[in-house]
């Protein structure tokens, strides 16, 4: 029992973090430079009109709560029924899949406005203050650390969790997939920083 309540925890973070948490930031950082550079007085900012931006924004918070209701119906059904454990680890995986969704299909749409920025912008001359950026630029050296700390102490848990050999438990498939997806992260913040602009 009390590793279900442990999963109906875990799970239910997950939901409100990635539909709920992590959304309402990043619609906010969208209303902020909406309304810091609106399009009178910085136009190349918007290749599109400002409406497709709007809708754009009105679509990926409809995405994020129709979702962030599916998790929580879905935790729901899973408290409701008797489980034996074996299908947790990849029903929350699956949720987690379909919860980044709207991230990437924001990501990548985000390439075809930088590339429509570039055409935009048609000069051959340009100007620019020079000067290298760091990680430490964007990310706070403490924020940084806190992320380490978090990733050690889930390499800990992992170790302690599979001495009790629970036959639900993915033992340290769960480190591989968890650093797997830290890679590509880190691989987006890399290219982020130094791919072409």
């Amino acid at each position: 029992m009390p590793e279900d309540i442990l999963f109906y925890v875990v799970f239910l973070s997950q939901i409100l973090l990635i539909s709920f948490y992590f959304p309402r930031r990043m619609l906010g950082q969208m209303r902020y430079v909406i309304k810091t550079y609106p399009p009178s007085t910085y136009p190349k900012l918007y290749p599109n009109p400002i409406e497709f931006y709007e809708q754009a924004q009105r679509n990926y918070r409809l995405a994020n709560q129709l979702l962030l209701v599916a998790g929580l119906l879905l935790l729901a059904l899973l408290i409701g029924y008797p489980r034996s454990g074996e299908w947790d680890g990849p029903i929350v995986l699956t949720c987690f899949m379909f919860q980044f969704l709207p991230v990437l299909r924001l990501d990548l749409s985000s390439l075809k406005y930088f590339r429509l920025m570039r055409k935009a912008n048609s000069r051959t001359t340009r100007r620019a203050q020079l000067q290298l950026r760091r990680l430490f630029d964007f990310v706070s050296p403490a924020l940084f650390a806190l992320a380490a700390l978090v990733s050690v102490a889930f390499i800990v848990l992992i170790i302690y969790i599979d001495q009790f050999e629970f036959s639900w438990f993915g033992g340290y498939w769960n480190v591989v997939g968890v650093t797997a997806i830290n890679l590509v992260f880190a691989g987006i913040v890399i290219w982020k920083m130094y791919g072409k602009k």
